[in-house]
């Protein structure tokens, strides 16, 4: 109808960041301003599922009613609107006030504008819209849009089925068919149920449309899931002749290496006795292997004895060793610094020097042995950066020998 009534269609397209301000902005471009300003003819079709606010019913509702949005036009749309109603007053010779100015745009908008309103009467949300917006009633021509007859519940599913290309082949006719059944069954019922229960089950042309979109899904989704079993099927056939091959592949390699084995079968024979002599050899070893454990059994006996000698001499040793750490913590750096000025140490003090680069790892300094120092472990004492070349550092090291 809007094809021959030679109108332009307009719809919006709702998106996640659709809002309150783009519809403003296409209300006024593509339907108001095109009507009223260049009057052209505007069919405006708009669904319930595309209802972002009641801000955008109540712009309907005032289109519906007035011909005009609150705060919708700028400076510059104001100055096209009043040169237009201006135009209009001299045509109809009024008087040019603003008021009828606007007027006139108005009427011209009300005149070019078609809206139509598709809504679902299934929820309490359409009740509450005609009540909240009365010009959807009072200014609208309502259809009210009842049970298909068979022939286009038929020829809606031809063509739904035909157009996503399903490829029914020779079960179409049957198919369609029980669509037109499902559903007419199903309004029968709810038919009956409004008698028996007193409620209504409303069966609207969007459920069966729901419906043979679901068909279709479902068949898609099957056709997949069967394809893959095919696939798999064919697979696993395929790896039963592989095996199956391989199978006769394997009996000929055997058949041909049967002499093989038979050889092989003989050495494994003369290898088991080979075995078992050397089994015999290995007992006769065995025996002097435990003979050997005995004599060490009794070898760790002896070293026991003297690991607990030497943990009572260490025993004794340890109070002189405390005794030492006690005394190494009361000497000065001065203390120090004055061994390690000394020209001629005393065979004490080189004793010491030699313990303590024993202690620390330090080699003695042959290069410069003499007389009151005839190892060197004094001079090499000396120039080591742990012992007396750092004196500050040497008593923290000698004190924390212990717990290295």
């Amino acid at each position: 109808s809007i094809y021959i009534a030679k109108h332009k269609q307009f719809s919006i397209e709702v998106t996640k960041t659709y809002g309150i301000k783009n519809w403003r902005e296409d209300l006024k471009k593509s339907v108001l301003k095109p009507a009223g300003i260049d009057e052209k003819k505007i069919s405006f079709l708009f669904t319930d599922t595309q209802i972002i606010s009641n801000s955008a019913l109540e712009d309907i509702n005032n289109i519906i009613n007035s011909g005009d949005v609150p705060g919708i036009y700028a400076k510059d749309d104001k100055e096209q609107i009043e040169f237009i109603g201006q135009a209009e007053c001299q045509k109809r010779k009024l008087p040019l006030t603003s008021m009828n100015k606007w007027t006139m745009y108005f009427n011209r908008v009300k005149k070019n504008i078609h809206i139509i309103l598709a809504m679902s009467p299934l929820s309490e949300e359409f009740r509450d819209r005609l009540r909240q917006f009365p010009s959807l009633v009072s200014c609208c021509t309502i259809n009210w849009f009842t049970e298909w007859p068979a022939e286009a519940l038929l020829g809606v599913a031809r063509g739904n089925i035909v157009e996503k290309n399903l490829e029914l082949g020779p079960s179409l006719d049957g198919v369609v068919e029980m669509f037109r059944i499902i559903h007419q069954s199903v309004e029968q019922k709810s038919k009956r149920y409004l008698l028996i229960m007193r409620r209504h089950n409303y069966v609207t042309p969007t459920s069966f449309l729901e419906f043979l979109t679901l068909y279709s899904d479902i068949l898609r989704k099957k056709r997949k899931e069967n394809d893959q079993k095919q696939q798999r099927l064919k697979k696993g056939l395929d790896v039963l002749n592989d095996a199956k091959i391989k199978i006769e592949q394997l009996q000929q390699t055997l058949n041909q290496k049967r002499p093989v084995l038979e050889r092989t079968k003989a050495d494994i024979k003369q290898t088991k006795e080979d075995i078992l002599a050397k089994t015999l050899e290995a007992s006769k070893k065995r025996e002097m292997v435990k003979e050997a454990q005995e004599k060490a059994a009794k070898q760790e006996a002896e070293v026991s004895t003297y690991q607990a000698e030497a943990e009572q001499k260490l025993a004794e040793a340890e109070p002189i060793l405390q005794q030492a750490y006690t005394v190494v913590k009361q000497l000065q750096v001065n203390d120090f610094t004055f061994i390690k000025n000394l020209p001629h140490p005393p065979v004490a003090v080189t004793k010491v020097a030699e313990m303590i680069c024993i202690m620390f790892e330090v080699p003695p300094k042959t290069d410069k042995k003499s007389p009151e120092d005839p190892m060197g472990y004094f001079a090499a004492m000396k120039i080591s950066e742990y012992l007396l070349q750092n004196p500050n550092n040497m008593k923290a090291n000698l004190i924390g020998f212990k717990k290295r």
